[in-house]
């Protein structure tokens, strides 16, 4: 009987395996949305993903004035094949002509004058105590011209890590847990 088992088992990783090498690889651009933000431009690009898994690939990229090529800002990824009217993508601006960008639990803040250097913001990695996945995390965010701000959150009730309110008393360089600015 444990034989029989055994071949069954190794017919069906067999065929799922073969299976696999028949699914489609790689991705396929699947909509493409153009936004000004200020001097800048922003590219949107949503990719179906051809894997095992599927899902889609969200990728926000910037072309400043005077550059040739587009920069990557935010790359994310979704489980599920979302257009990019049915994400939480949103374009904040912020004072002295910067901005943020935020989709899903992921931020990019445009650099302050004189610097070229964005601020990049993740929860997975900036958020203690926090579980993946809440794609819709990122609710707002503001930052004064002294460097103080409030980012907003979406939290799903009793989710690990997950609060309402984060501050930054450093234009977005570090965010805390919200005491009350």
């Amino acid at each position: 009987m444990k034989a029989y088992a055994l071949v069954i088992a190794m017919l069906l990783l067999f065929a799922g395996g073969a299976a696999f090498l028949f699914l489609p690889q790689g991705k396929e651009l699947q909509e493409t949305a153009l936004i000004s933000a200020g001097r800048d431009q922003l590219r949107y690009e949503n990719y179906r993903v051809h894997e095992l898994m599927g899902g889609s690939q969200h990728v926000i990229s910037l072309k400043s004035p005077g550059q040739n090529a587009w920069l990557a800002l935010i790359d994310f990824p979704y489980g599920d094949p979302f257009s990019i009217k049915e994400t939480n993508f949103r374009l904040v601006p912020l004072t002295a002509g910067r901005y943020a960008v935020l989709l899903g639990w992921k931020m990019a803040i445009s650099p302050p004058a004189g610097s070229s250097e964005w601020i990049f913001w993740d929860a997975g990695r900036d958020l203690e105590g926090w579980e993946c996945c809440n794609y819709r995390l990122l609710k707002d965010v503001s930052i004064d011209a002294n460097g103080r701000g409030t980012l907003t959150l979406n939290p799903i009730p009793q989710r690990a890590g997950e609060t309402q309110k984060l501050e930054t008393t450093d234009a977005g360089r570090s965010w805390h847990r919200f005491t009350g600015l």
